[in-house]
């Protein structure tokens, strides 16, 4: 089994363009979530790096022209909802995990055997990349390990490719690659600084406060 490579974001490029993402990422959730608030929703439900399509709301309290809610409480609009649609249309979308690794030189899958030859075995395998952040902290991308993974595909069906190049792949400068242990401990200190920082600044401002006596 592929093992999944964490890579952080650190300097150069990667880091330029991976916290312009996030930025936009974070702009992007932000206009869903008041969308859902304007129209009355408790929640919405998305695929990763896609815009929300489907919202849940109280029993019986779907807009006019939406269809009737799944098994899970979600709902959309009607076809013929050409408004609504129009609306969830119009919501701001961002570039998804697969833009971001291609622009960077990072592979997002590998073709594999002879595409020509209808008896050979070919395929592609899908790297599944995901970025994760937390507040404070540097952008994580996360993907199946493809060091020495094109050389097994390679060996076992002939030939194989990535989506970036026809030869080798590598790493680009400004990443740094973590384990899962390190990363988990990079967030949990990022998540403490941040909480101490709010704490002193509420000591700070209680400090300066006069007491009523």
């Amino acid at each position: 089994m592929t093992n999944r490579l964490n890579l952080i974001a650190e300097s150069g490029a990667p880091k330029e363009v991976l916290e312009a993402w996030r930025d936009n990422v974070n702009r992007c959730e932000a206009a869903w979530n008041a969308f859902g608030f304007e129209i009355g929703a408790l929640r919405y439900f998305r695929a990763p790096d896609c815009v929300p399509r489907r919202f849940a709301f109280k029993p019986g309290k779907e807009p006019a022209g939406w269809c009737k809610p799944d098994y899970h409480g979600y709902t959309t609009p009607l076809k013929s909802s050409t408004e609504w649609n129009a609306r969830l249309d119009a919501l701001p979308a961002h570039e998804t995990t697969y833009d971001i690794c291609r622009a960077l030189g990072l592979p997002t899958c590998f073709n594999y055997g002879d595409w020509m030859d209808p008896s050979a075995i070919s395929g592609s395998r899908d790297l599944q990349p995901r970025a994760s952040w937390v507040e404070g902290g540097p952008v994580a991308l996360h993907l199946d390990d493809f060091r020495g993974l094109l050389q097994e595909l390679k060996d076992a069906y002939g030939d194989a490719y990535s989506d970036v190049s026809d030869g080798e792949v590598t790493i680009p400068e400004g990443f740094t690659i973590v384990s899962d242990a390190r990363l988990d401990y990079l967030n949990a200190k990022h998540r403490l600084e941040q909480e101490e920082a709010k704490e002193a600044e509420i000591a700070a401002a209680a400090a300066e406060s006069p007491v009523l006596g």
